[in-house]
Protein backbone atom coordinates (compact mmCIF):
# COMPACT_ATOMS: atom_id res chain seq x y z
CA UNK A 1 0.00 0.00 0.00
CA UNK A 2 1.53 3.29 -0.64
CA UNK A 3 0.74 5.91 1.66
CA UNK A 4 -1.36 8.22 -0.65
CA UNK A 5 -3.83 5.43 -1.27
CA UNK A 6 -4.12 5.00 2.08
CA UNK A 7 -4.51 8.12 3.14
CA UNK A 8 -7.27 8.78 0.32
CA UNK A 9 -9.10 5.49 1.27
CA UNK A 10 -9.08 6.87 5.28
CA UNK A 11 -10.51 10.61 4.61
CA UNK A 12 -13.30 8.97 2.00
CA UNK A 13 -13.80 6.53 4.97
CA UNK A 14 -14.30 9.39 7.23
CA UNK A 15 -16.12 11.84 5.35
CA UNK A 16 -18.49 9.38 3.13
CA UNK A 17 -19.06 6.64 5.57
CA UNK A 18 -21.62 6.28 8.65
CA UNK A 19 -22.53 2.80 9.43
CA UNK A 20 -26.08 2.15 10.79
CA UNK A 21 -26.09 -1.05 13.05
CA UNK A 22 -28.62 -3.74 11.67
CA UNK A 23 -31.27 -5.20 13.76
CA UNK A 24 -29.00 -8.67 13.45
CA UNK A 25 -26.00 -6.53 14.63
CA UNK A 26 -28.20 -4.92 17.77
CA UNK A 27 -29.35 -8.45 18.54
CA UNK A 28 -25.63 -9.72 18.68
CA UNK A 29 -24.43 -7.12 20.78
CA UNK A 30 -27.01 -7.69 23.46
CA UNK A 31 -26.19 -10.91 23.48
CA UNK A 32 -22.50 -11.02 24.06
CA UNK A 33 -22.73 -7.84 26.18
CA UNK A 34 -25.36 -9.91 28.69
CA UNK A 35 -22.99 -12.59 28.61
CA UNK A 36 -20.02 -10.68 28.95
CA UNK A 37 -21.62 -9.54 32.33
CA UNK A 38 -22.45 -12.71 33.61
CA UNK A 39 -18.61 -13.65 33.17
CA UNK A 40 -17.31 -10.98 35.26
CA UNK A 41 -16.00 -11.58 38.16
CA UNK A 42 -13.76 -10.26 40.87
CA UNK A 43 -10.45 -10.74 38.84
CA UNK A 44 -11.60 -8.92 35.80
CA UNK A 45 -12.41 -5.46 34.91
CA UNK A 46 -16.30 -4.60 35.40
CA UNK A 47 -18.44 -4.97 32.38
CA UNK A 48 -20.68 -1.25 32.33
CA UNK A 49 -22.94 0.62 29.96
CA UNK A 50 -19.91 2.69 28.90
CA UNK A 51 -18.41 -1.62 27.65
CA UNK A 52 -21.65 -1.63 25.48
CA UNK A 53 -20.70 1.76 23.83
CA UNK A 54 -17.40 0.51 23.31
CA UNK A 55 -18.10 -2.72 21.35
CA UNK A 56 -20.88 -0.38 19.56
CA UNK A 57 -18.30 1.97 18.69
CA UNK A 58 -15.57 -0.70 17.70
CA UNK A 59 -17.86 -2.69 15.29
CA UNK A 60 -18.79 0.81 13.80
CA UNK A 61 -15.34 1.45 12.92
CA UNK A 62 -14.72 -2.15 11.47
CA UNK A 63 -17.83 -1.19 9.25
CA UNK A 64 -16.42 1.99 8.20
CA UNK A 65 -13.03 0.22 7.57
CA UNK A 66 -14.72 -2.01 5.20
CA UNK A 67 -16.95 0.74 3.62
CA UNK A 68 -20.07 -0.49 4.45
CA UNK A 69 -22.97 1.60 5.40
CA UNK A 70 -24.22 -1.19 7.46
CA UNK A 71 -22.68 -2.35 10.86
CA UNK A 72 -23.20 -6.46 10.88
CA UNK A 73 -22.99 -9.14 12.96
CA UNK A 74 -21.01 -10.85 10.98
CA UNK A 75 -17.84 -9.74 11.08
CA UNK A 76 -18.18 -6.16 12.59
CA UNK A 77 -19.50 -7.17 15.69
CA UNK A 78 -17.74 -10.61 16.03
CA UNK A 79 -14.34 -8.85 15.46
CA UNK A 80 -15.44 -5.62 18.02
CA UNK A 81 -15.68 -8.63 20.69
CA UNK A 82 -12.45 -10.07 19.42
CA UNK A 83 -11.13 -7.07 20.20
CA UNK A 84 -12.54 -6.34 23.41
CA UNK A 85 -12.23 -10.24 24.88
CA UNK A 86 -8.69 -9.79 24.33
CA UNK A 87 -8.39 -6.53 26.14
CA UNK A 88 -10.04 -7.49 29.04
CA UNK A 89 -9.18 -11.16 28.70
CA UNK A 90 -6.36 -11.29 27.14
CA UNK A 91 -7.88 -14.11 25.18
CA UNK A 92 -7.39 -14.33 21.37
CA UNK A 93 -10.00 -16.01 19.47
CA UNK A 94 -9.62 -15.42 16.29
CA UNK A 95 -5.90 -16.89 15.78
CA UNK A 96 -5.76 -20.62 16.15
CA UNK A 97 -2.92 -22.57 17.20
CA UNK A 98 -1.50 -25.31 15.35
CA UNK A 99 -3.41 -27.84 17.31
CA UNK A 100 -6.79 -26.00 16.26
CA UNK A 101 -6.54 -27.20 12.50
Amino acid sequence: LCQDFLRKYLRFAKQRIVPVLTDGAREAIVSRYAEMRSRQDDRTLPITARSLETIIRLASAHAKARLSHTVDAEPDCSQAMDILSFALYHENKSIQSPDDS
